[in-house]
């Protein structure tokens, strides 16, 4: 069993150069399973020779051996937070602290890659990826895609442009470590409804609920169509 090596500086802990890396998304291929997350490289045991493979590693998912068939390009050059299919299984969607990226599914050359900035201190990072058969939904710490201003969430097409029309601001939350206004988006099945989970308090001004406990749920519903905030409200009752 491979294992990732390295420090995880993203984490709340200050971690040791000998200290495991940290996985955070993985992603099956074909033969091929993909992790991604804060490391350097990876090593056949704890105390084996370290392989250069920073943020995003490629293993046979039958052997768990490292492959080289999928070549990871340099754009990948920081911490790897998502990783997503695209509907017809040609590209993987790559989010992270670099931005938006599309690979090749069977090769990992780049096909597209998006920017993102004006996050916390570590400037713009994409947490999270849902795609539809037309749309592709970012979120995470940012006030800017390319250079069009987005509040942390964005919509664009499933080759990368941005639409101009659907900016709903996601607004207050946490921008350090491990922790983004939007951490989670998803999509109905429909494709109708897009949910948004995170730190934040507000979208357009819509505040999130509470629980009978006083506690904030960071999680509301947006119309795919228009990006409104629509009526429904989640209030499990946490501890």
């Amino acid at each position: 069993t491979w294992m990732l090596d390295g420090p995880a500086p993203t984490l709340d802990y200050n971690a040791a150069e000998d200290t495991d890396g940290w996985g955070q998304a993985l992603l099956r291929v074909g033969d091929i399973l993909l992790v991604g997350g804060d490391f350097d490289g990876i090593k056949p045991s704890r105390n084996g020779p370290v392989t250069s493979r920073p943020f995003l590693a490629a293993f046979d998912a039958v052997s768990g051996q490292p492959v080289s068939t999928f070549q990871i390009p340099p754009q990948v050059d920081s911490v790897v937070r998502a990783l997503v299919l695209s509907p017809d299984r040609r590209q993987v969607y790559v989010g992270g602290d670099f931005g938006l990226l599309a690979l090749d599914a069977a090769s990992g050359a780049l096909d597209l890659a998006v920017s993102v900035s004006g996050g916390g201190d570590s400037g713009g990072r994409v947490f999270d990826i849902a795609v539809t058969g037309t749309h592709v939904y970012i979120g995470g710490d940012f006030s800017a895609v390319g250079d069009q201003p987005r509040s942390n969430i964005a919509r664009l097409s499933l080759d990368g442009e941005l639409d101009p029309a659907w900016r709903p601001e996601v607004t207050l939350g946490l921008s350090a470590g491990r922790s983004a206004p939007v951490q989670s988006v998803a999509v109905s099945p429909s494709g109708s409804t897009v949910y948004v989970g995170g730190t934040f308090e507000r979208i357009d001004g819509v505040p999130v609920s509470t629980t009978p406990r006083n506690q904030k749920v960071s999680l509301l519903s947006l119309s795919a169509d228009g990006g409104t905030v629509l009526p429904e409200r989640f209030v499990p009752d946490v501890g």
